[in-house]
């Protein structure tokens, strides 16, 4: 068995193994809603979209408008702000997770569900204090926790090869 927190090199991949724990999910997520002004947009798109359809059949059904619906609507909007990133947290995956990068794209693996995912559908790479965010197009992301490399150098060469692998793909 391997350790976790050892990256596999070969000429062309970076492998690393780590599992999230629930709260660096929910972390990760809230810290991605700060720094990420697409994500922050999809989200607040979300509570607008949610609060409209919440005072249009409220409207529709009772046939006036009151200030009442409009709170109604506003507190559809703000269940839906609370509701999200405990949603994220809970669906989060927690398992081991085998993360591979190459200049092909993103290779993950937890258990038996596999992925790839290509660089051109990788919107954003960030390096934070606790950890490395890849970001998806799709709104999904890779959240690589700081003790998934065994040394700071590690954790530099993986940002390193992710700029270039990221760069040639734009």
């Amino acid at each position: 068995m391997t350790d976790p927190n050892v990256a596999v090199r070969n000429q062309e991949a970076l492998t690393i193994e780590y599992a999230l724990t629930r709260g660096e999910i929910f972390r990760s997520f809230l810290r991605s809603l700060v720094h990420s002004p697409r994500l922050r947009r999809t989200f607040l798109l979300y509570v607008i979209v949610l609060a409209l359809i919440a005072l249009l059949i409220r409207v529709s059904i009772l046939h006036s408008f009151t200030p009442t619906d409009l709170l109604i609507a506003i507190a559809w909007g703000l269940g839906w702000i609370a509701f999200i990133p405990v949603w994220v947290t809970i669906r989060g995956k927690t398992a081991k997770r085998t993360l591979t990068v190459s200049s092909d794209g993103i290779s993950t693996e937890i258990g038996r569900i596999k992925g790839q995912v290509a660089w051109a559908k990788v919107s954003a790479v960030a390096d934070t204090p606790t950890f490395i965010l890849i970001a998806r197009t799709n709104g999904n992301a890779f959240f690589i926790p700081n003790r998934a490399f065994s040394a700071p150098e590690q954790r530099s060469e993986f940002l390193a090869k992710l700029a270039a692998w990221t760069r040639k793909a734009t």
